[in-house]
């Protein structure tokens, strides 16, 4: 099953119609687009040297061997969410990712990490985009 829904992540279609990347007006969210895609990013996504099933299944590694992190499903857009609950109160922290082929042989992505509860969140979220997206780095040799 997530075969198929890593698949279906390298699809491309207009994310800008997707509702789940409308970014709150509240400090505990981060928002990562790429150029020219959101007005209201926090950061501009690059494009990876990677085809985008490469780059989909690469991150679903890499969002599941982080602690307190659950795949929860392939959502409507083809946004695949996961949750993350925070360390001390295991509050649930949702984060959606999409990814997008640029061409066939590079990709690049959306991914919008939010508290579900509460107004600030001490920066929770940024920084775990930041490290995830590190990770990535690392992991794909950038």
């Amino acid at each position: 099953m997530i075969k198929s829904i890593i698949l279906l992540l390298g699809i491309s279609m207009n994310v800008m119609a997707n509702p789940i990347f409308a970014k709150a007006d509240t400090p505990n969210n981060f928002l990562v687009c790429p150029e020219g895609q959101c007005n209201d990013a926090d950061k501009v996504a690059p494009i990876y040297a990677v085809p985008a099933n490469v780059l989909a299944q690469t991150l679903h590694e890499i969002f599941l061997a982080q602690p307190r992190t659950v795949f929860i499903e392939q959502h409507d857009y083809q946004a695949a969410h996961y949750v993350q609950r925070t360390k001390w109160f295991r509050f649930p922290d949702d984060i959606w990712l999409q990814v997008v082929s640029v061409s066939e042989n590079t990709s690049t992505l959306y991914l919008y990490s939010k508290a579900r509860y509460g107004y600030y969140d001490f920066n929770v979220n940024k920084e775990r985009v930041l490290q995830w997206l590190s990770l990535l780095d690392s992991t794909l040799g950038k």
